[in-house]
């Protein structure tokens, strides 16, 4: 073999090892970017669940039920869910929770209302479950 030769083989192994570098790299920046995507939804899910906390039958939502909405409509707007199904409930519900709160009005249908943020901690995009809860939520707050 000449030196050209030589000289090809070096540069192919050069190209070859800075490609398995960049590689190497690319999947480890997709699997950090994948991790943080699932803690998004774990957290966003975590709120939809916990704002149940704070609903009792016949008493105001809680100020626990408002800070999970709140939370809720932070995350929202990352989540990979459907926004135009998810903006349904996520944009509306923590204001909805803070007025009830602040005028005293009582939760009427606080088992049903758990029940669909059940199920919407299960799907955040179960059409029939937002449909439900909001249906609840506009009933007890529209209420005297």
């Amino acid at each position: 073999m000449n030196k050209k030769n030589y000289f090809l083989i070096g540069l192919t192994l050069l190209a070859l090892l800075v490609s398995v570098y960049f590689n190497v790299t690319q999947a480890e920046k997709l699997k950090t970017a994948i991790s943080k995507n699932n803690l998004l939804h774990a957290d966003f899910v975590q709120a939809i669940s916990m704002i149940s906390l704070g609903i009792t039958e016949a008493q105001p939502p809680d100020i626990v039920s408002i800070e999970h909405a709140y939370k809720m409509f932070a995350l929202a707007d990352y989540t990979s869910y459907d926004k135009q199904v998810i903006n349904q409930y996520t944009r509306i519900l923590p204001g909805i929770l803070r007025d009830m709160n602040y005028f005293k009005k009582p939760i009427r249908h606080a088992t049903e209302i758990k029940e669909q943020l059940r199920l919407l901690a299960n799907n955040p995009v179960k059409q029939e479950a937002i449909n439900e809860l909001m249906r609840l939520v506009e009933l007890d707050e529209g209420a005297s």
